[in-house]
């Protein structure tokens, strides 16, 4: 397959998982656990933006939690950059659309990918219903899980 240019794209939909790399038209998944729907845009040849809609880490209907993004940009697949702000989610609150803006797309090759993260550090989850969360790649250190329902919740060691 010959690799395009990133900037050609017009209107593509991407089905991905909570870190994944756009790589020559095609979504490689690195995770397999959150997933998003990412659009990728040719706005005027030279920029890219980056589409998607939030997506609560507890299925409905627990407590919605946010997961915050941050974009990363790579012109070879080995060496990755955080470009812009990091967008913070939160508790509460509804699947908001978010975009980003790449004006230095023009490279010849420019890869992506979307890293997603659910910072709770000391958060009060007392009695919530967590039940089906997605919490891998998170922090629930020092969180109050006093009677909250984590039935069949996805964790690693670090939120144990």
């Amino acid at each position: 397959m010959k690799p395009m240019r990133a900037c050609g794209f017009k209107r593509v939909l991407f089905r991905v998982a909570a870190s994944v790399t756009l790589l020559a038209g095609s979504a490689v998944a690195l995770r397999a656990q959150r997933a998003i729907t990412l659009q990728l845009v040719s706005t005027n040849g030279a920029s890219i933006q980056l589409l998607w809609q939030a997506q609560s880490v507890v299925p409905a209907p627990g407590l919605p939690i946010f997961p915050d993004y941050q974009i990363h940009r790579s012109a070879d697949l080995k060496t990755w950059a955080p470009v812009g702000e990091r967008f913070v989610g939160g508790i509460g609150g509804t699947n908001n659309m978010f975009s980003f803006l790449d004006a230095t797309a023009g490279e010849p090759m420019t890869f992506y990918r979307v890293e997603t993260s659910v910072q709770l550090a000391n958060a009060d989850l007392i009695g919530e219903k967590l039940a089906g969360g997605d919490f891998s790649s998170g922090d629930l250190f020092g969180a109050d899980l006093f009677g909250a329902d984590l039935t069949n919740i996805i964790y690693n060691q670090a939120t144990r």
